[in-house]
């Protein structure tokens, strides 16, 4: 029998099986199940938890899920062209001639190289697979640069356009669907490009997107499109016209996800 029955200081944290969880070992006739609520999930914590409605100070934590369907975490040998998908929906190519680097990543072994010429202009999905809708979503990516011009942290093209840039200047980090030609919103004079890396979270929910910057909220605006048709993703520079705004610098862990993370900069390599 598992304990923690006791007051609010003797919390025991069991696995999460489902919407009920036996108490005890005894013969099913005479065992107890007792059903679980769920709590709000706790502030920089990715996981929900979960108590024992009729038993008091006993509690069960679960892993938040989230639909993430692209993960790039860059990792590998110093000059590979090979790039990852922790996910797999798509397969991911070079475009030009770029590569992984092993000087310095934020994470892993490797991060994103390009000096935005011939050598690397981002990498590409083979295949429509992202599909955001009218829903939430969250973009995150690790980058250091320090251009003054502007470059693509990542582009989609589907039926509409939505890409996240890093410019210097008054505008320094923005989000923007160009089906109509305007502005989701942006940061100004942020000087973010100072050669360190930073992280970049794009979220979209209830149609309302907010850029934050190592934690840090730094625009935000409404986005009331549908981004109905699956789109081709490119990382480190723009899908049409292909290769354009390269990224000069480092990117590293790239992200995207079918749902609105939370706010966390995160202490250590993406693994989901």
């Amino acid at each position: 029998m598992l304990g923690g029955r006791g007051g609010a200081t003797d919390m025991a944290q069991i696995p999460f099986v489902g919407p009920s969880y036996n108490l005890d070992s005894r013969p099913a006739s005479v065992q107890r199940t007792i059903n679980l609520v769920p709590y709000p999930q706790e502030p920089g914590n990715e996981r929900t938890k979960w108590v024992f409605k009729d038993v008091p100070g006993l509690v069960a934590y679960a892993p938040t899920t989230y639909d993430t369907i692209a993960l790039l975490n860059f990792n590998g040998t110093n000059g590979s062209t090979t790039i990852s998908d922790v996910y797999a929906n798509t397969t991911w190519s070079v475009q030009a001639t770029g590569s992984l680097s092993t000087t310095a990543p934020k994470f892993g072994s490797a991060c994103w190289s390009s000096d935005g010429l011939f050598n690397g202009r981002g990498v590409r999905s083979s295949t429509a697979f992202a599909t955001l809708g009218l829903g939430d979503f969250t973009i995150e990516c690790w980058f250091k640069s320090s251009n003054s011009t502007q470059m693509a942290i990542c582009n989609f093209i589907g039926n509409t356009n939505l890409g996240v840039f890093l410019i210097s200047g008054n505008i320094s980090v923005s989000s923007f669907a160009t089906v109509d030609g305007t502005l989701v919103c942006s940061s100004t004079g942020s000087g973010f490009n100072d050669n360190q890396w930073h992280f970049c979270q794009v979220v979209r929910s209830s149609l309302v997107t907010t850029v934050y910057v190592d934690g840090s909220a730094v625009a935000t605006g409404n986005d009331l499109r549908d981004y109905s048709t699956a789109a081709v993703v490119a990382v480190g520079a723009t899908v049409a016209p292909s290769g354009a705004s390269p990224w000069l610098g480092n990117l590293d862990d790239f992200r995207l996800t079918l749902s609105a993370r939370p706010n966390i900069v995160p202490s250590s390599q993406f693994l989901n």
